[in-house]
C-alpha cells in the first residue's frame, strides 16, 4: 500500500483500479460488497477520510475541537479572542450561544483542522480565557470493511479528503447508524441530572437494586442525555428503531451483521438500570429515567451463545460463546474464583473487586456491589472500589505538562528521590470515585515550594494511586470484610 503515498494522480488511478469507479463531476461511484460504500466526494485542500456513516476514519491532520464551560466564562475580550482564533466575531457569538444553551458544562464550538504543534501553540494563547480549551478528537479506524481499510490507505495522500455522499445500499439491513458518538465512562455530562434524583432520594432504591451509588459514571444517565438531546433518538425508540448497548453489545451486532443484540450479566450490571437480584432490566428506574426495555439487548451469562460471527467479516463463521466487562474480565484473569479472593488492578483509572461468593454484600462505606460473573445461571458477586485517574494520571503528565516522554520514565524518576518532599497530589480531574463519590471535586497539588521540580509531582501523582488504593481497603475493612488473598 506504500505507492498510495508517492502521488495523487497514482492514488487516485489505483483506486479506480480497485474499484471500478466512474468520474462524474467531482463525485466517484463506488462499489465494494454491495453493501459498503457507495459513493464518496474529492475535495482538495483537507486531510480527512470517512466512512460511509460520516465517522472518521483517518486524518492527514489533527482535529481539535474547541470546547467551552458555559458557566466559567464571565467578560471577556471578544474581539481579542475571536482574532488568536481565527473567526469572526458575530459567527463566534452565535456559535457561543448554541453551546452555552447546549451544556451548562462542556460543549464543542467548532472543529479546528490543524496540527498537533499549532494547537500546542493555539492552546497557549487561549489559556488567559478561562472557560476555554482545546480537545484533540480522536482519529478513529472503523472496522467497517475492505473498502474502509483500503480508503484509509488511500487517506495519506496530502492534502485531499475523501467524504461519502450518506447512501446506503438496500441491503445493507444489517448495518447501524450511530445517532451520537460512544460516551465514555468518564463523561460526567450528567452530574447535574445525578444530583436532582439525589436531591428526590432515589440513591437508596437504586442502590438496594443495582448495588451502584447514582453517578454520572453509568451507562443509565447517558442513555437518558442521549434521548434528551439528539434529535429523533425519542422517535426512533418509540418506532422500536433504536438500540442501546455497551461496546461488546455493539461489536456482537456488528459481527453477527445484525442477528443478536445481546449483552452480558456483568456488563448489564453497570449500566445503574439492571436489578442485580432479579438478573433482568429494572422496570422501576426505566420509568424514572424514561427509558424504553425494547431499546436495551438480552441479557445473558458469561460464557454463552452469543450467535456467530458473518463469514464475510472474519473468513469463516466463528461461535461467539464468551462475553465479560473489563474489570469482572480481570478478575477472571486474575482467578479470583473464591470468596475473599481480591484482584487490584492499574489502567487508565484503577480498581479492586472482592469475590463475595453468591452472597450479595451492600457496603456502609460507599462501595459498590455488582456481578462478578454468571456462568450456568449462577451469579457470582463482588464488592468493588472504583479509582477514576491512576493511568490517566501518567498520560496528563507526559502528555499535558510534557515532564518525560514515555510512561516508563516514571519508575527511573520516582527512585531517584528520597522522598516526596511534602508534595501531594489529589488527582480528582474528573471527580472522584470511590469511596467519596464527589463528581464536582477537582484536583489539588499542595506542598509547593521554589525548590518543587517535576520529579516531586511525578512522584506525587504515583503516590495518589496508592493512597487511593488505601482508602478503598480501609472502606472494605470498615465493612467488615478481610480478603484473603490480594492479586495485583
Amino acid at each position: 500500500m506504500d505507492q498510495f503515498a508517492t502521488g495523487l494522480s497514482s492514488s487516485i488511478i489505483l483506486l479506480l483500479q480497485l474499484f471500478n469507479i466512474q468520474i462524474i463531476n467531482d463525485s466517484y461511484k463506488l462499489s465494494a460488497d454491495n453493501n459498503v460504500i457507495k459513493a464518496v466526494t474529492l475535495y482538495p485542500e483537507r486531510g480527512y477520510i470517512y466512512d460511509r456513516n460520516g465517522v472518521l476514519l483517518v486524518s492527514n491532520q489533527r482535529a481539535f475541537d474547541l470546547m467551552v464551560v458555559p458557566r466559567q466564562v464571565k467578560k471577556m475580550d471578544t474581539l481579542a479572542f475571536c482574532n488568536i482564533i481565527g473567526l469572526e466575531k458575530e459567527k463566534f457569538k452565535t456559535q457561543f450561544k448554541k453551546a452555552s444553551r447546549y451544556s451548562r458544562y462542556r460543549a464543542s464550538i467548532f472543529i479546528k483542522e490543524i496540527s498537533k504543534k499549532k494547537a500546542a501553540k493555539l492552546q497557549e494563547q487561549i489559556y488567559r480565557f478561562p472557560g476555554f480549551y482545546l480537545q484533540e478528537r480522536t482519529m478513529r479506524k472503523y472496522p467497517e470493511s475492505s473498502a474502509a481499510h483500503v480508503l484509509g490507505y488511500v487517506s495519506q495522500v496530502p492534502d485531499y479528503i475523501l467524504k461519502n455522499n450518506d447512501y446506503y445500499t438496500k441491503n445493507d439491513n444489517f448495518g447501524i447508524k450511530p445517532v451520537y458518538n460512544a460516551i465514555v465512562w468518564q463523561d460526567r455530562r450528567q452530574e447535574e441530572f445525578c444530583a436532582k434524583l439525589r436531591k428526590q432520594n432515589k440513591e437508596t432504591m437504586i442502590f438496594n437494586k443495582t448495588g451502584l451509588l447514582i453517578d454520572s459514571y453509568f451507562s443509565g444517565t447517558k442513555i437518558k442525555w442521549i434521548l434528551d438531546n439528539v434529535p429523533k433518538a425519542k422517535k426512533l425508540m418509540s418506532s422500536n428503531q433504536l438500540l442501546f448497548g455497551t461496546i461488546d453489545s455493539f461489536l456482537i451486532w456488528r459481527f453477527t451483521k445484525g442477528k443478536i443484540h445481546a449483552t452480558d450479566a456483568t456488563n448489564a450490571s453497570r449500566t445503574m438500570i439492571y436489578n442485580i437480584t432479579s438478573n433482568r432490566w429494572d422496570d422501576t428506574i426505566l420509568k424514572l429515567l424514561k427509558i424504553k426495555k425494547n431499546i436495551l439487548p438480552v441479557v445473558k451469562d458469561c460464557a454463552d451463545d452469543f450467535g456467530q460471527t458473518h463469514s464475510s467479516i472474519t473468513g469463516k463463521s466463528i461461535p461467539i460463546n464468551g462475553v465479560v466487562g473489563d474489570q469482572q474480565a480481570a478478575t477472571i484473569g486474575q482467578c479470583c474464583f473464591e470468596p475473599g479472593s481480591l484482584k487490584s488492578t492499574y489502567g487508565t483509572g484503577a480498581f479492586v473487586l472482592l469475590n463475595t461468593g453468591s452472597k450479595k454484600i451492600y457496603s456502609k462505606n460507599r462501595l459498590l456491589t455488582t456481578i462478578a460473573y454468571r456462568i450456568n445461571g449462577k451469579t457470582t458477586y463482588a464488592m468493588e472500589g472504583s479509582i477514576f485517574i491512576a493511568g490517566a494520571g501518567v498520560q496528563w503528565l507526559r502528555d499535558r505538562m510534557k515532564f518525560f516522554n514515555k510512561a516508563s520514565e516514571t519508575e527511573k524518576i520516582v527512585k531517584s528521590l528520597k522522598n516526596n518532599n511534602n508534595i501531594y497530589l489529589v488527582p480528582a480531574f474528573t471527580g472522584l470515585g470511590a469511596p467519596y463519590w464527589d463528581a464536582n471535586s477537582r484536583g489539588v497539588l499542595s506542598g509547593i515550594t521554589r525548590d518543587t521540580s517535576p520529579k516531586e509531582i511525578v512522584r506525587a501523582t504515583i503516590e495518589a494511586v496508592a493512597y487511593q488504593t488505601h482508602d478503598l481497603f480501609e472502606a472494605m475493612k470498615h465493612d467488615g470484610l478481610r480478603p484473603k488473598i490480594v492479586k495485583v
